[in-house]
């Protein structure tokens, strides 16, 4: 997926770059594409964002694990929620 190319460029970038603005950037982005994204799409969203962590400095941490708590899990658990009741 593009989106785990696109972390695995991150270490390249930091030779070059500062990886906090980098990962300001990417997450701004994820949290602005998430109200568009297909249910597909959102399932594996958290999951890529938390590999984030092992990516991203930690003064980052938090907006990474705001953004979990407070944007992607209650989407992605709601549209799972919906999901279910169609699918029965």
């Amino acid at each position: 997926m593009a989106d785990l190319e696109l972390l695995g460029g991150v270490a390249r970038v930091q030779e070059v770059h500062s990886i906090s603005a980098l990962g300001e950037a990417v997450l701004n982005v994820i949290g602005c594409l998430v109200p568009f994204l297909e249910y597909d799409l959102l399932d594996t969203l958290p999951l890529t964002v938390a590999g984030t962590l092992a990516v991203f400095p930690v003064k980052l941490h938090k907006d990474i694990i705001e953004m979990l708590c407070m944007h992607l899990l209650p989407v992605t658990l709601g549209e799972f929620l919906l999901h279910c009741r169609d699918v029965q």
